[in-house]
């Protein structure tokens, strides 16, 4: 009892200490003193922070993206190079800068942006995104929560633990002054891929496909080989459903049934292809789950009672945010706690 109360006396020191730390590098980093912020022109240069985003992340940002761009805005994204593929096919993006590293600061290409936005609030990354600004010297900084630092020109009060992420998006959107913007994601898909997933197409029986993307990039939410084996057995009952699996090498591998096809993508616009071209998708990952989004997909989304940050609900702030989606709660942390008779109440509401 003793040794577990020290634990949590220690856990709480470290967490202080953390924070502590934060504090002070971000008072290091932070301006002297807050400038009048520029207004905002019809034509603006923006730049967006996306640097340690997710696909899925990437994904819900193309809607902020897609909206500026309609108001005939220039656009620069920073990112990591795991992501630059969701912007630089785009006809909406201007540029793209891929940021790995700090010593990427030095290779901060030399232009003049009126606006840029940090969609973020404070957390672990704040330091290097405090840096990334002074490299870019915006002339207005825009992001949310953050009142306290005067290296950002505005600062958006958003606190609405209860609506989809794409809502902080909105906000911004609503600062600029557009009140009733064009809201849809957007992703472009080169054509040798759109050709080379065609091919692999082709070769399926006629019908009606159906694509499922079993795992996830955190174990607690896979699905389980029984719930597979039960989505799969249900729709074999039907001819015309040709099943067909996505995933890396590493965890198509780990899939042992007869009822499907393995289509092992070289890249995630490979399966982003695929998904297109599906009537139904089955999917605990949530990357996928806005893909699906943008072309208004038929899904079936699995989803664990994840609560992160300041009460917020992972799986309405994440969720699929679109009528052609249903969503199956998890009863408790893990996704393959979902029953396969669960799954299969799904399908058959689907008409599958």
């Amino acid at each position: 009892m003793a040794f577990k109360k020290l634990r949590h006396l220690n856990r709480k020191k470290n967490i202080f200490l953390k924070k502590v730390k934060l504090d002070a590098q971000l008072l290091f980093l932070d301006k002297i003193k807050r400038r009048e912020p520029a207004p905002f022109s019809e034509k603006m240069n923006i730049v967006m922070l996306c640097n340690a985003f997710g696909i899925g992340d990437a994904i819900v940002m193309s809607g902020l993206v897609n909206a500026l761009h309609q108001q005939g805005h220039n656009i620069t994204m920073l990112c990591e190079k795991r992501t630059a593929f969701i912007f630089e096919h785009s006809p909406l993006v201007d540029s793209v800068i891929v940021f790995e590293k700090t010593s990427d600061l030095k290779k901060m290409p030399v232009k003049s942006y009126d606006l840029l936005i940090d969609i973020n609030d404070k957390n672990h990354l704040s330091p290097l995104r405090f840096k990334i600004i002074k490299a870019l010297n915006p002339k207005i900084a825009l992001t949310l929560n953050q009142k306290q630092y005067k290296i950002y020109d505005i600062s958006i009060d958003y606190h609405q633990p209860h609506n989809h992420t794409s809502w902080r998006h909105r906000a911004v959107l609503n600062t600029l002054g557009y009140t009733d913007p064009v809201w849809q994601y957007a992703l472009t898909i080169p054509a040798e891929i759109e050709a080379t997933t065609a091919q692999f197409l082709s070769t399926l029986s006629p019908g009606k496909l159906v694509v499922i993307n079993p795992y996830s990039t955190e174990q607690a939410r896979d699905m389980s080989p029984a719930q597979l084996a039960g989505i799969t057995t249900y729709l074999a009952k039907d001819a015309q459903n040709t099943v067909v699996y996505i995933g890396t090498p590493a965890q198509l591998e780990k899939i042992d049934n007869a009822s499907g096809i393995k289509f092992s993508s070289p890249s995630f616009l490979h399966a982003a292809a695929l998904i297109k071209a599906a009537d139904l998708v089955i999917s605990p990952d949530t990357s996928v789950v806005h893909l699906c989004k943008v072309y208004n997909k038929n899904l079936i989304c699995l989803y664990n009672n994840k609560v992160y940050g300041q009460g917020y609900q992972n799986n309405i702030v994440w969720g699929p945010d679109y009528d052609k989606a249903t969503q199956i709660l998890s009863p408790g942390k893990r996704v393959d706690q979902i029953t396969s008779e669960t799954l299969v109440a799904a399908l058959e509401t689907s008409g599958y």
